[in-house]
């Protein structure tokens, strides 16, 4: 943060001469020691109150700037300007703060969190969190969200796709390679933490999440060609899609990095990518989908 002085604003102080900073953030924030009792949270997180239209928070002991705005899920720099904060940043126990304003969406007929979140390209937990919905999620139309800032995530896959042993990449071609068998293989090793279907939520995923270590190699799952390979899709971050014989389609997203070009053939078992968590989502994981032309169906029945 270019305006810091310090890499970490200073946390909350206690000591004999919180009178000496309670003046000194008065002056700076225009904090009254006689503004409305603190409303403290037996969460871990530092939730947001509401005044009429505005949020704010109360700090509370431990509490920095850096560390509000984040559990908030606001930029730092936005929070110190509108609360007028000034190197070191110090804060006292009880002071009121308040929140930039958030984005905000009207629910229409036929939206769903899950929709809402991927289209706006945010996670599905921070959307949930911000708005106080608990399971089973539900909202009506005509409802008004705060949507969360989207945080700026590392930009992957800037250097040149690398080399795979399926060979150098190709220009695209609709000719497909055979199949090697009538079973796909799963990609990558892990925990499958969201299984194909509906949800009590109300939420229906096309595919299902692989829990894995960032970096973890996600291998081609049948001999195919690479139809898609980029970051454009809101919610699913870098993304690759093969296109196998017999119209089967299958779906690798949320990697971190990917490793092959459109028109590339790949052989089952290509390393075609890493696991990552791009995307809409906060762990890393691959979400992958298996695809009967334009319908998915349930990857375990078909690996």
């Amino acid at each position: 943060m270019s305006a810091c002085a310090r890499s970490t604003p200073a946390p909350v102080r206690w000591g004999s001469n919180a009178e000496t900073r309670r003046s000194y953030l008065q002056k700076k924030s225009g904090y009254s020691s006689k503004q409305a009792t603190p409303v403290y949270s037996n969460k871990k997180n530092n939730k947001p109150h509401s005044s009429g239209s505005s949020k704010y928070v109360f700090v509370k002991r431990g509490d920095t700037a850096y560390s509000i705005a984040r559990q908030n899920d606001v930029p730092v720099r936005k929070f110190l300007k509108i609360n007028n904060l000034q190197p070191p940043y110090e804060l006292i126990s009880g002071q009121k703060l308040q929140l930039p304003d958030a984005r905000y969406y009207t629910v229409k007929k036929g939206d769903t969190l899950y929709s809402i979140a991927k289209n706006n390209n945010i996670s599905l937990s921070a959307l949930t969190s911000m708005n106080t919905i608990n399971a089973p999620y539900a909202i009506d139309v005509g409802q008004e969200l705060a949507l969360p800032y989207i945080k700026e995530r590392p930009v992957y896959n800037t250097s040149k796709p690398k080399v795979t042993k399926a060979g150098a990449p190709k220009s695209y071609s609709s000719k497909v390679p055979s199949r090697s068998s009538s079973k796909f293989a799963k990609p990558v090793k892990g925990k499958v933490i969201s299984g194909f279907g509906s949800k009590d939520s109300g939420l229906h995923n096309d595919g299902i999440n692989i829990a894995a270590k960032r970096g973890t190699p996600v291998k081609s799952a049948e001999n195919g060609i690479v139809v898609y390979a980029s970051d454009k899709i809101k919610g699913l971050g870098n993304i690759i899609l093969i296109k196998h014989a017999g119209d089967w389609v299958t779906t690798y997203a949320h990697l971190d990095k990917s490793l092959v070009q459109k028109g590339q053939q790949v052989q089952k078992g290509t390393t075609i990518g890493t696991v990552g968590e791009t995307g809409s989502v906060d762990s890393p994981q691959l979400h992958f989908e298996i695809r009967k032309g334009t319908k998915p169906v349930n990857p375990n029945k078909y690996m």
